[in-house]
């Protein structure tokens, strides 16, 4: 069964927006608890535990099953670990507070290099002065003088500096130091991400003399970079407040998929990944008809008072979907099987 969609529902649905009478919380947790023993898969049993201990109910037997299944491995599933199950695995263990510091190496082990465009420093100010930029041991300096380019030994090099070019590739993840001690006030320095001839994003922008800027060509995956894995690593990472990669890597995978715009919606709390996720609801409030999408969704949208209509909309539609007419399923969700 797929259990992994209840832990979202009982998050969402402890918002006290909407109410149906044939639904009942208590009669999904308790179907949960019969149903969840620790062997089943990473994913359902992930879902499984923290759903159930945060409601209050002991998890102590399947969370022993859990780890004796998978018994001196950092990653998941045992034997045939990859970027999801590991993921899945993170958020449990994370949320269950055991130690997760192997696991979390693991993930960022599968980190790969994903070209994402290039990176460019812009430093503006009505002064003039000198800024130092520094990667990886290599520092240059740039002279700055007003609006005009920027020079570097003694060439003008055009409105800003090309970090690949000036100061090297950055492989997976980088910083650049940017110290503007001379230039006065008024300094702006920005990392620009190029995706193509036309395209330019602020990546970040800070208002002062020194700043040091994350570059971002990060993905996940075992052999090479793959979405899926990527968007699921982000979202165990993020739901942990640990630091995520990747993000420029994920924002150009995410199209209109509903359930990569709620990840990134609440990772970067961005205003066009909670309206593009927003214009993908159904007519009767669900996200593509799927009750584990429709959680995450929900889960995004309440954090942004805009979409509450949207929320309140999928609420109802999910608490339509508990099962009534089997024994067996008592309290389970429809699509949970």
């Amino acid at each position: 069964m797929k259990k992994r969609i209840i832990l979202l529902l009982f998050m969402v649905l402890a918002i006290p927006l909407v109410y149906a009478e044939t639904y009942s919380k208590q009669d999904a947790l308790n179907w949960l608890s019969n149903e969840t023993k620790g062997d089943e898969s990473v994913e359902e049993v992930s879902m499984g535990l923290v759903a159930l201990n945060s409601n209050g109910f002991r998890v102590d037997a399947p969370l022993t099953v859990f780890l004796q299944k998978n018994l001196d491995s950092n990653c998941f599933p045992k034997g045939s670990c990859d970027v999801k199950g590991t993921s899945f695995g993170l958020f449990a263990l994370g949320k269950l507070n055991q130690d997760t510091k192997n696991i979390e190496v693991w993930l960022n082990g599968s980190l790969k290099d994903a070209y994402v465009g290039k990176w460019l420093v812009q430093i503006t100010s009505g002064g003039q002065g000198t800024c130092t930029l520094k990667k990886d041991g290599k520092e240059i300096s740039v002279s700055v003088n007003g609006n005009e380019e920027l020079v570097l030994d003694g060439k003008k090099i055009g409105n800003w500096i090309d970090v690949g070019r000036d100061l090297g590739n950055v492989d997976v993840t980088g910083i650049v130091g940017v110290n503007c001690p001379t230039i006065g006030s008024n300094v702006i320095i920005s990392l620009i991400r190029q995706k193509n001839t036309n395209e330019f994003i602020i990546s970040k922008e800070v208002q002062g003399s020194s700043a040091n800027l994350k570059i971002d060509n990060a993905c996940y995956g075992l052999n090479g970079c793959d979405a899926e894995s990527s968007f699921y690593a982000a979202w165990a990472l993020n739901s942990l407040n640990k630091e995520v990669n990747g993000v420029s890597y994920l924002e150009d995978s995410a199209s209109d998929n509903p359930l990569y715009n709620a990840i990134l919606a609440k990772l970067t709390n961005k205003e066009r990944f909670y309206s593009t996720l927003a214009n993908k609801q159904g007519i009767n409030g669900d996200f593509g008809n799927n009750v584990f999408v429709t959680s995450m969704a929900v889960d995004a949208l309440k954090g942004n008072a805009a979409y509450q209509n949207n929320v309140t909309k999928a609420l109802l539609w999910l608490q339509s979907r508990q099962v009534r007419d089997s024994v067996a399923t008592n309290g389970s969700l429809d699509g949970s099987e």
